[in-house]
């Protein structure tokens, strides 16, 4: 279990050590720490997109890519079968080339339980999979101890969700990923490299939807993955699934944002909390918001905390640098999570009563948003398209902003004023957020893995 909390909030600003720094203004904070846990960097190479929001501080953003923006085409696309509902739909992941998502390949005569599933970046062709019941977008992690890298998701049955399965990865050297070399990937007899479960978890089963998942996706962290069981916080080897430690009280299960080896949840009655990747030992950000916190984005400036309709932008002492407050003629809706980069948060915000919704019965309305990353103030509204309430997570790069709308398309937007630049509409289920990786975009729905490419 975690110590006391003894570790206070401006000594962790001041260490130099495993700590870190809480919020990363200064020059301390923009340091590259490496501690235990790992160093703060994704995995999968510079261009990858390794877990759900891309990094560890879930900003959402590839600088470096080059997407489709005048237009997209189909480059390949793999049918899967996802047992889940629609909005359990979750993003896909990439990492060394190889794209991994949830759902049972058809092109084997999977039955119908959930499964990870790998396939090739370039052509889509199967790579393999396992037929566990994973519930999240998994991570893709450091395993110092082998070849390959770990693939972890949380995959344990929903009443139960308190098991976290690490999987040998597709990459290249991989000692036998997926039971690959070494077992029929395609039986009931797959075994993952390790399964980690705490001594003892939260019964709380208080979560926040994150991009299509009823349940927080893992965050990894170099060699360490940073999960919820329950409402326990927990950091986790990415080698042999050890649980190094966990939080001591009941936590809102939130994907956690990660930098500079501190990982940021929200904490309880409504503030965020920080913990060291290395000790589990935790220190108070801020006790309290205007209203309950549900997102959380960290950059080398700012950490962004959002809720229901409401945006604080936190500076290196945790003091609000700036707040935004989105006005509703209806129905509030969550202004996160987040996509930052570039300068620009994109971010949710209430659609007005004439674009319809708030009606009973039905979904709020909602429009993207841009906002000035330094002082909030609004730079765009993109009045074209309405985004998913459930599946928002919007995915950005330079050229480039997609995100789920209300019908269940994907829309590529131009981040310079918000206008239309495409739409993909498959037409059979809805679209799940987007990963952009390169000159491709990657999507899920129900029934097909698509990557789209320029026209």
């Amino acid at each position: 279990m975690v110590p006391d909390d003894s570790l206070s909030r401006r000594q962790l600003l001041a260490s130099g050590g495993a700590a870190g720094a809480l919020l990363g203004g200064g020059a301390l904070a923009r340091r590259s720490l490496r501690t235990a846990a790992g160093a703060q960097t994704a995995v999968g190479g510079a261009s990858g997109w390794p877990m759900a929001a891309r990094d560890p501080g879930g900003t959402a953003y590839a600088p470096e890519a080059d997407p489709p923006t005048d237009g997209i085409n189909v480059r390949w696309h793999h049918t899967i079968r996802s047992t889940f509902e629609p909005i359990h739909s979750p993003t896909p992941v990439l990492a060394d080339d190889v794209v991994y998502a949830v759902g049972p390949s058809e092109t084997r005569g999977a039955s119908g339980s959930a499964q990870l599933v790998a396939v090739s970046a370039s052509d889509g062709d199967l790579l393999s999979g396992v037929r566990r019941p994973a519930r999240t977008a998994p991570a893709v992690a450091s395993g110092r101890a082998y070849r390959g890298r770990t693939v972890a998701a949380l995959s344990a049955p929903m009443a139960d969700p308190a098991r976290l399965d690490g999987f040998p990865s597709a990459g290249g050297g991989s000692d036998g990923w997926f039971g690959g070399s070494e077992v029929d990937a395609w039986t009931d007899a797959d075994e993952p490299r390790w399964t980690a479960s705490p001594e003892a978890a939260s019964d709380s089963y208080t979560s926040v939807h994150f991009g299509r998942s009823t349940t927080p996706p893992p965050v990894a962290v170099g060699d360490t993955l940073v999960t919820y069981f329950r409402g326990t916080l927990a950091a986790v080897d990415g080698s042999s699934g050890t649980v190094r430690w966990t939080s001591d009280e009941e936590l809102t299960a939130t994907r956690p944002a990660v930098r500079d080896g501190t990982a940021y949840v929200v904490g309880p009655e409504d503030g965020v909390r920080a913990y060291d990747l290395a000790t589990g030992d935790h220190a108070t950000v801020r006790e309290r918001f205007p209203g309950s916190p549900m997102y959380l984005t960290a950059t080398p400036d700012h950490l962004f905390v959002s809720g229901q309709s409401w945006i604080r932008a936190l500076d290196a002492d945790g003091e609000v640098d700036w707040e935004a407050t989105f006005e509703s003629e209806g129905e509030d809706v969550p202004a996160g999570p987040l996509a930052v980069g570039g300068g620009t948060v994109y971010a949710r915000r209430p659609a007005p009563s004439s674009a319809g919704g708030g009606e009973p019965g039905t979904e709020p309305t909602a429009r993207l948003c841009a906002l000035d990353a330094a002082d909030g103030s609004v730079r765009w509204v993109a009045d074209g398209v309405d985004v998913e309430s459930e599946a928002f997570l919007p995915a950005a790069a330079d050229g480039l902003v997609a995100v789920p709308t209300a019908d269940g398309a994907l829309a590529g937007l131009d981040p310079a004023d918000g206008s239309v630049r495409w739409l993909f509409g498959p037409g059979s289920t809805p679209c799940s957020p987007a990963a952009i990786v390169d000159d491709a975009v990657y999507v899920a729905e129900n029934v097909n893995l698509y990557a789209l490419e320029e026209a």
